[in-house]
């Protein structure tokens, strides 16, 4: 089938520092994080990793219960398009304190009462401990992300406060962590949304525009970002004996989800029906690219026909997801459906819309007969031969060439030979129903070539 291919360009958003990276096949984004963050009591210090070619953002010294210092970040759109991000502060390590008489020390973020103002309007407010792995998008006061245009800069402030209620457990405490910026093009067809999961709590989450649905139970209390992005190629060749479908789809949770969640996808497929080819959307099914052995891996627990979406098993990850259809299962389901055309004298129900050089007129669907005549029955079969024809590997060059009235004895034959009545026994193949695509073009050559003289 044919691809479309998505034309792809990246550009490095410069927030802080080096550039951290993009997702392949991705529309724009950019990720940075200022790195070497250090909270230590008596003296607390946030500073830039050595590495990195900008001033420090806050410098704490000496810190005490009851110390206030604050400070601005501010972040830069280096690029040419406007971005939206966010921020995520993050542990490297800490240390515990320790009041000296061997109980146990305290945990400092515990104590120091975080407020991060966004120039935006956004405000958070808690103990540091609290916003940890926390999503703190730079948004207007009614939380809707603000963009910020090329050249133009974005100013986070930070406030700390040293707890008074802070004792001698918290002496000699200290901690290290990294703020990341997360940025992303505004016009990015790319979802991303920011949840709070309860541990083992189900919870229903919608990416409308990408076509997909979850339904996520955390393996712990979380707060995280989900991106979803959906597009139609990869540079991944298939699982073996599939084909693309047209749907890929990038999903990432930052923060990852914790240890022991599971996700079960719900990804739509309805625009891409009709599907090529003449395949049964049975044979649809939705794959996940592991990226450790570099292969597709089978996620399909079941094909929804009636809502037209694929439903995963339960996942304890995202990756790269993508929908492929099963070519054996095609064949069978198209061998089937030649195997099952109606006979004459039953009750039918067109479907379709029937048409053959030998009928009068065509056959409208939705209209029904008590009692097929012979020459519905063959154009039924001229209908799915030839609607099923690609799948099959029938080759009609010989066929397309013959007349109308040898068509029709051509039909009438194979429907003869499958009520195993071959007026000319072929010794190859026991006359009746089809055991395989390829006797049944060993049957519809002989046939046609019987004709084409």
């Amino acid at each position: 089938m044919n691809n479309k291919k998505l034309a792809l360009a990246v550009i490095a958003v410069l927030l802080v520092a080096g550039l951290i990276g993009a997702g392949i096949m991705a529309w724009f984004t950019s990720e940075q994080a200022i790195v070497g963050n250090l909270f230590e009591a008596g003296t607390l210090v946030i500073e830039l990793d050595e590495e990195t070619p900008a001033e420090a953002l806050m410098k704490f010294e000496n810190m005490q219960p009851g110390d206030v210092e604050e400070a601005t970040a501010t972040i830069k759109n280096a690029g040419t398009l406007p971005f939206k991000f966010y921020a995520i502060i993050t542990e490297d390590s800490h240390v515990p304190g320790n009041d000296g008489a061997g109980s146990e020390g305290g945990y400092l973020p515990d104590m120091l009462v975080v407020t991060v103002t966004m120039q935006g309007g956004k405000v958070y407010e808690a103990p540091l401990s609290a916003l940890l792995n926390q999503v703190l998008v730079y948004a207007d006061d009614d939380g809707d992300p603000v963009t910020v245009d090329p050249d133009e800069t974005a100013d986070i402030n930070i406030k700390v406060v040293f707890n008074t209620a802070a004792g001698n457990e918290y002496q000699n405490a200290a901690f290290t962590g990294t703020i990341t910026f997360i940025a992303t093009q505004v016009d990015n067809p790319t979802e991303w949304q920011i949840f709070t999961f309860e541990k083992e709590k189900e919870t229903a989450v919608e990416f409308s525009t990408q076509g997909v649905e979850m339904k996520v139970k955390a393996g712990d209390d979380t707060n995280t970002v989900i991106t979803v992005e959906r597009y139609d190629t990869s540079t991944n060749p298939p699982p073996s004996d599939m084909d693309p479908a047209g749907i890929y789809l990038d999903i990432n949770a930052d923060p990852p989800l914790p240890e022991g969640s599971e996700v079960v996808l719900e990804v739509s497929y309805a625009h891409l029906l009709p599907l090529p080819g003449g395949f049964p959307e049975s044979a649809l099914k939705l794959f996940h690219f592991n990226d450790t052995t570099g292969e597709w891996e089978d996620v399909t627990e079941t094909v929804d026909t009636v809502n037209k979406k694929i439903i995963s098993e339960p996942i304890s990850s995202f990756s790269v997801f993508g929908i492929f259809y099963d070519k054996e299962a095609i064949v069978e389901a198209a061998l089937a459906e030649v195997n099952n055309v109606p006979k004459p004298g039953e009750p039918y129900t067109f479907e379709e819309d029937i048409d053959a050089p030998f009928l009068s007129k065509p056959i409208e669907a939705g209209t029904t007969t008590t009692s097929l005549m012979p020459h519905q029955v063959m154009a039924i079969m001229f209908h799915v031969l030839q609607k099923n024809k690609d799948v099959l590997g029938l080759d009609y060059t010989g066929f397309d060439a013959l007349s109308a009235e040898d068509k029709q004895m051509v039909i009438a034959l194979m429907l003869d030979f499958m009520d195993g009545r071959p007026p000319a026994p072929h010794p190859e193949i026991e006359a009746g129903p089809f055991k395989s695509a390829e006797d049944l073009r060993v049957i519809f050559d002989w046939y046609v070539t019987a004709f084409s003289g």
